[in-house]
């Protein structure tokens, strides 16, 4: 059960880290941008409506997946292993299609946003294995038992 608590704050937290990321992209887009190069004053508006839609409904949704009781721990875990891990595989794609940033500062960031989604993904996943294992041998205890 200790496990299952665990899988659950993993991901009330990443829910919140998604909350703080969609009001940082509906208040501030600019500010978080430019750590990764982008010159989000530089957009059009269609072209800035677009981004705050993306970035804030995205992460409002990853959100609410995380942080609502109505959706078995298992699904919440796999849905932050697919977006980090599709985030994180995304980067590498590009790093492939369009190379590594110039500019030092800038690839550090990536580096670290990288490690982190990977991080992500990857406590997902192993909170996922654990929480299934640890039920298995909860069903089979209480299986024996009667």
């Amino acid at each position: 059960m200790r496990w299952h608590c665990l899988a659950n704050c993993f991901a009330r937290l990443v829910g919140f880290v998604f909350i703080m990321i969609a009001g940082i992209m509906l208040i501030v887009p600019g500010a978080n941008l430019l750590q990764d190069g982008v010159d989000f004053d530089s957009f059009s508006i269609a072209g800035k409506a677009e981004v705050r839609a993306y970035y804030a409904g995205t992460a409002l949704c990853i959100a609410w997946v995380c942080l609502t009781s109505e959706i078995h721990t298992a699904l919440r875990l796999r849905a932050i292993a697919i977006v980090l891990g599709g985030f994180a595989g995304s980067r590498v794609l590009g790093y492939a299609l369009d190379g590594v940033d110039s500019d030092p500062v800038l690839r550090f960031h990536q580096n670290a946003v990288f490690a982190s989604e990977m991080l992500g993904t990857g406590t997902a996943l192993v909170l996922q294995f654990v929480v299934a294992s640890a039920s298995e041998v909860a069903v089979g205890h209480a299986a024996k038992m009667s």
